[in-house]
């Protein structure tokens, strides 16, 4: 009796796995293009040995005596990176007369290579001549580096001004005074961004750059905010 309904059951789901089979073999196929949303874009970035980045916009900074806003400008030179799955670390130091400067990337990536997770850049000046030093760091996040350009996708890059750029800035950070042994004594340091400044040249401007070949090298830069009539 047992051995009736056994051929019995195997009888019933024959004709269902041979239907299933079917299903499947005419299923259509779908292809698949490697795009900075793919999995395959963390090793594209990866790449890339070099990351320059900048934040332009009229800040305000108080010199212990009055505050001050001018357009300002913090950036970091094409700093040397080194990978560690989707972390990336750099750091780039001149020693010249009269002034040393050291220069800092450390940050992350999602897994998709499509987003900076987290980033945070740093420029540190040390004047032996004055015994004075500068230092700033901006603190990034959530940033997309991943844009359309002329309708091709861009990995790597992240560039756009206006005052929506506030909820990718976590923290801004300077300091600017007299040096007591390695540490700066502030007397001028940041207060604010006018995030919803809308003049012509005073727009918000953040930029970040990934690259395989340096394009902006040490030596060369301010050793304080640039003071200009606005970004380029």
């Amino acid at each position: 009796m047992k051995s009736n309904r056994t051929h019995l059951l195997l009888k019933m789901l024959i004709p269902l796995m041979t239907l299933s089979l079917v299903i499947l073999a005419c299923a259509p196929k779908t292809s698949r293009t490697d795009s900075p949303g793919d999995q395959n874009s963390l090793a594209i970035l990866q790449q890339n040995q070099y990351l320059k980045a900048s934040l332009f916009a009229v800040m305000t900074f108080d010199s212990g005596v009055q505050t001050l806003a001018f357009p300002s400008k913090f950036n970091v030179s094409s700093v040397p990176i080194i990978w560690m799955g989707t972390l990336f670390n750099g750091r780039l130091k001149e020693v010249g007369p009269g002034e040393d400067v050291t220069e800092e990337v450390h940050g992350s990536v999602s897994p998709d290579g499509a987003w900076v997770e987290t980033l945070f850049f740093s420029r540190m000046v040390i004047r032996a001549t004055n015994n004075s030093g500068t230092f700033y760091r901006v603190t990034l996040r959530n940033v997309p580096i991943s844009m359309l350009v002329n309708g091709i996708s861009e990995l790597g890059t992240f560039k756009k001004e206006g005052a929506d750029l506030q909820k990718y800035v976590d923290k801004i950070e300077y300091s600017d005074g007299q040096m007591n042994g390695n540490q700066i004594v502030a007397t001028s340091t940041y207060v604010s961004t006018e995030w919803q400044n809308t003049a012509d040249g005073q727009k918000p401007v953040l930029k970040l750059t990934f690259e395989i070949a340096a394009s902006e090298i040490l030596p060369g830069f301010s050793d304080k905010p640039v003071m200009g009539m606005g970004e380029k």
